[in-house]
């Protein structure tokens, strides 16, 4: 009885064919895969791109709100008597009225603009052809405009504060 166990034993182990098994074990034949990929940079740059998207719109209410502050703490009554032998600040107040529309076209962009496709930000009113025409006009002639104008009011405030000087 126990030759014949081992008969068995043996006929099934002799068929496991150990001298091909044996090589699939050399480490000359194994294949690395890269721990990081082409496929893995495009999804973390879309992420990214969704991150700083989100971050855009934070930033942009942000600079409202300072913008706005300046705005008011020039055009308040308490200050004027302050503010009024000095003209950098016309100049300061402009640029900051500037910045505001700049910020708000931002903020209003997001209606033509996806990254991803079915993602965060991508609505279906940016197909519709007065959209584009919103894109065209709004986002990317004012915006142009109103940041020459700021740039603009930005440089004779500077002047104007050197000739203080």
């Amino acid at each position: 009885m126990n030759k014949t166990i081992n008969s068995i034993v043996f006929e099934s182990i002799s068929q496991c064919s150990f001298e091909e098994r044996l090589k699939l074990c050399n480490k000359s034949n194994y294949q690395i895969k890269e721990i990081w990929g082409i496929d893995d940079s495009f999804f973390l740059n879309k992420r990214v791109q969704i991150v700083f998207k989100i971050s855009k719109y934070l930033m942009s209410l942000t600079g409202i709100v300072t913008n706005l502050l300046v705005i008011l703490v020039i055009w308040n009554k308490n200050n004027t008597d302050l503010f009024k032998q000095f003209r950098q600040y016309s100049y300061l107040w402009l640029n900051s009225l500037f910045n505001i529309f700049i910020l708000v076209i931002e903020i209003l962009s997001w209606m033509t603009e996806c990254f991803y496709p079915f993602e965060v930000f991508c609505p279906e009113i940016r197909k519709l052809i007065f959209i584009q025409y919103i894109k065209i006009i709004f986002v990317e002639c004012l915006v142009t405009a109103f940041r020459f104008m700021s740039n603009f009011t930005y440089v004779a405030f500077a002047l104007n504060r050197i000739s203080l000087l």
